[in-house]
């Protein structure tokens, strides 16, 4: 009987055994497979893999924690330890390949960020899930052109943000491949478009130019929906840049410090003379400004630099939702760069500081109308709510200072007075049939706009022009702009 317990115990305890080295395994696969999920994920780093590839890290480490509380004996504990230790080498390695801006770019201290080289048909996620397929050249561009030498000519030079740069659309589709196809002339047109850029990006990215090269036709895609409002912060898109303002009526040039974090953690601060607007701007960065303050050797801390990034924002969300009143809240809204719908109202209606910097803006179209190019030409793309008119908010719209040009109005004006050559596509897109059309799913122009948009572009080429007002030193005539006004009928909500 006595035989018969101590067998039967002996087989429990074997049997204990056999489940717990099981159940080490099993971790062990997971554990794996978590972190192999991780740094694909992390490789990936697109829209809402970020947030996953933070719950396969989060998981790695809870897996670990399980196998090394388990684990029975020296052997089970060095092999938790083990685990760990590829836990943090993979994380560090696999967070190093990727600089955490965007996937096509990255953190540039000259100009805050640009896109990367060589890039060969990355598959990108477009507007409502869309994808597109994006090529680079070797300067970071997304041009076909082979590029001169050093002081031959470059027929046309193509500046802007994310239009420009052609977000969404295939190659094909894009204003320089449009402008080739419909022109009838040999000249090649040269994409230097960049998302994210605003007229600051503009005036510095043309400056490796403009030495360089003789400069026929500079076009600027101007995105009435934020490339005003942008060129006020010293940190547009949570990255720093360098930028001009005026200080005792002279013009000035800013360069931030070299970045300390590659990535997108800067805030949305204003430029120097309104530095005392930045703290108000805590609702649009929602924590992703602690770039600014954090040391910099806890960039070497990949693992802890990225879950930091990760959580802090999620945090101080709760925290400024909470502890901010609803007229602040509402008053932080306003101050949102990007496509704010102040920008349909007059411009006595505008929110501080932005009704203050125009004096800063007209001096930054200033220089950027004395930089040398043969011609010059402005192009403005309508904010979305602009022409379709149904998704105009109806407090915006029954405002009693509403003047949907109003933005449109005021950039005209400046550069008319600087001699420099406006295209106004709005009343183009209002008068089109379909409207609707001329957009993607979201504010970026689509396919067909792009065709309107060139159209334009080529009949206004055809212009005479009148006396320029600029610089003596850029040998162009440029011809004035062109002013219109228009009227919306509101659909009834």
């Amino acid at each position: 009987m006595k035989q018969s317990l101590i067998s039967i115990k002996g087989s429990a305890e074997k049997s204990k055994h056999l489940v717990s080295i099981q159940a080490v395994r099993t971790l062990d696969a997971f554990s794996g497979l978590a972190i192999l999920l991780f740094c694909w994920f992390v490789i990936k780093m697109e829209g809402w893999q970020i947030s996953v590839a933070l719950m396969m890290a989060v998981l790695s480490l809870i897996l670990v924690l399980f196998l090394h509380h388990i684990g029975e004996g020296h052997k089970a504990q060095r092999r938790s330890v083990l685990w760990i230790a590829v836990f943090l080498l993979a994380s560090h390695l696999t967070l190093g390949y990727h600089d955490g801006v965007w996937q096509v770019a990255r953190v540039d201290d000259s100009i805050g960020w640009v896109l990367k080289e060589n890039l060969n048909n990355a598959s990108l996620e477009g507007p409502a899930g869309t994808r597109y397929i994006v090529t680079t050249d070797d300067r970071g561009y997304r041009n076909h052109n082979k590029w001169p030498t050093d002081g031959e000519v470059l027929p046309v030079i193509l500046q802007g943000d994310s239009n420009t740069f052609g977000f969404g659309l295939q190659e094909a589709e894009t204003f320089c491949r449009v402008w080739e196809k419909r022109s009838g002339r040999a000249e090649h047109c040269f994409n230097i478009g960049v998302p994210g850029y605003d007229l600051q990006h503009y005036y510095f990215q043309y400056r490796k130019f403009e030495d360089k090269y003789q400069i026929g036709k500079r076009i600027i895609l101007f995105n009435v929906g934020n490339d005003f409002t942008a060129s006020a912060l010293d940190s547009p898109y949570l990255i720093r840049r360098p930028y001009l303002y005026v200080e005792n009526d002279k013009t000035e040039s800013y360069a931030p410090e070299p970045a300390k974090f590659q990535k997108q953690v800067y805030g949305y601060y204003f430029i120097k003379p309104y530095e005392r607007f930045s703290d108000q701007m805590n609702l649009v960065s929602m924590g992703h400004d602690w770039g600014r303050y954090m040391p910099g050797w806890f960039a070497e801390f990949r693992l802890g630099e990225f879950l930091f990034g990760m959580i802090y924002p999620r945090v101080f969300r709760i925290y400024v939702l909470t502890v901010l009143s609803r007229e602040e809240q509402e008053h932080g809204k306003a101050l949102n760069p990007y496509y704010p719908s102040w920008q349909l109202l007059d411009m006595t209606a505008w929110p501080e500081p932005y009704k203050d910097y125009t004096h800063h803006f007209s001096a930054l179209v200033k220089k950027i109308g004395r930089q040398r190019a043969e011609d010059t030409v402005l192009i403005l793309i309508p904010m979305r709510e602009q022409v379709l008119t149904n998704e105009l908010d109806s407090a915006v719209a029954n405002h009693p200072k509403f003047q949907a040009n109003a933005m449109n109005s005021y950039v005209t004006g400046i550069a008319h007075e600087l001699g420099i050559r406006v295209i106004d596509a709005t009343p183009h897109f209002l008068n089109h049939p379909t409207p609707h059309r001329l957009f993607q799913a979201d504010h970026h122009v689509s396919a067909e706009g792009i065709s309107l948009i060139v159209g334009l572009a080529l009949s206004s080429s055809k212009m005479d022009a009148p006396t320029s007002k600029q610089n003596s030193k850029n040998k162009v005539n440029i011809p004035g702009s062109l002013h219109w006004q228009y009227s919306l009928q509101l659909e009834a909500r």
